[in-house]
């Protein structure tokens, strides 16, 4: 070695040493913040849901959960329905619902884990009673056509048959041949992408037949952009001389509300000549397409004993 060279050697083995004392703590810093990062994203994805309120419980299937859910996340579903609901005992600051729900004055353990485990259980024999009860009801208030044939009893979905026949008694048009649009448009509802010529909703109609031609921006297809506000009012349609009905009676006509659509079609298929006996005018009044016609005849046909 040059003795003119500087002795290097305790710098090194200070920066190593240091290394080593601050690599651990620099991955335990790193873990540390993923673990808050993912406990902080996971709290506001949950507030971000859960804040929008019952609305978005409308559309959650108590059933469905219960079967596909361990009973450990039940209060927490519950509790998160009834906190968006507005159940102000459920509203506590900086807690979550679930832990509220989950408490128990037991000092042990194992009893404290048992008597939350009785509560799971009562809560979903009740929840199981009360969508048992509500599929009863709801079952009970179906009215089933006279002339349904054992093929329409089989495929069309029930809960469907008694708007069919309401809808089917105002406008005086037979109640099988509205399903069988429903059945032919968008197979009962399980299809509702908009189509490739734009039409939309449960019996795809065009915004312009919807609303009515004389509509400002309404031509080629029919299937012009108006705002949801316009597409959805009474009074507009009945200026512009649109087919869309408030079926449900709540002040909308709404091209995408299954009561709204299967009334508007059966208004459409009335004032083509369906009334009167001139059914398959009034189908291809519809769409104009000879297979259209002939698969929505075929599926009425079938519908009815």
């Amino acid at each position: 070695m040059n003795a003119s060279a500087p002795y290097t050697a305790p710098v090194i083995e200070y920066k190593k040493n240091t290394l080593f004392f601050i690599l651990p703590f620099g991955i335990l810093l790193l873990l540390f913040g993923a673990l808050v990062t993912g406990h902080l994203d996971d709290r506001l994805q949950k507030h971000a849901f859960f804040a929008s309120g019952s609305a978005t419980f409308a559309h959650w299937n108590t059933e469905t959960f219960l079967n596909n859910h361990s009973l450990s996340k039940l209060f927490e579903f519950e509790s998160h329905k009834a906190y968006a609901a507005g159940d102000n005992r459920l509203k506590i600051k900086n807690k979550k619902p679930p832990e509220v729900s989950m408490r128990t004055e037991e000092t042990d353990s194992g009893k404290a884990a048992s008597v939350v485990h009785s509560r799971l259980l009562k809560q979903k024999a009740y929840l199981h009673e009360a969508v048992k009860a509500e599929n009863e009801s709801h079952q009970s208030s179906v009215s089933i056509p006279n002339d349904l044939s054992a093929y329409g009893a089989k495929v069309i979905p029930k809960k469907f048959l008694s708007v069919y026949q309401r809808a089917a008694a105002k406008y005086d048009v037979p109640w099988n041949l509205i399903a069988a649009v429903h059945r032919v448009e968008t197979n009962f509802s399980k299809n509702l992408q908009v189509s490739s010529a734009g039409a939309i909703g449960p019996t795809q109609f065009m915004t312009c037949t919807w609303v009515g031609w004389s509509y400002s921006g309404c031509g080629g297809l029919g299937d012009a952009e108006m705002p949801q506000q316009v597409l959805t009012d009474p009074d507009v349609i009945k200026k512009y001389g649109g087919y869309g009905v408030d079926g449900d009676g709540d002040g909308k006509a709404d091209p995408m509300d299954l009561q709204d659509a299967i009334y508007s079609t059966a208004n459409y298929l009335a004032a083509n000549g369906a009334d009167s006996g001139k059914i398959r005018q009034a189908v291809h009044a519809y769409n104009h397409s000879s297979a259209y016609v002939h698969d929505v005849l075929r599926f009425a046909d079938h519908f009815s004993a």
